[in-house]
């Protein structure tokens, strides 16, 4: 670019391609991981069918 705005396009395409990376990584991979475990928490915890809740006080 001869005008000098082709400095600013590269920094920026850097951060909008490395949010999207990210976004997908914690959609795609994160977010179902910790279901998971929440799930296989949520079995540890249970009794007979019926969910124990343990306060804190």
């Amino acid at each position: 670019m001869a005008i000098g705005g082709g400095s600013l396009y590269k920094p920026m395409a850097v951060a909008i391609i490395s949010g999207l990376l990210y976004s997908t990584l914690l959609t795609l991979i994160v977010v179902p991981a910790m279901y998971i475990v929440v799930k296989r928490r949520e079995k540890v915890h249970t009794k007979n069918g019926q969910r124990t809740l343990k306060l804190k006080q």
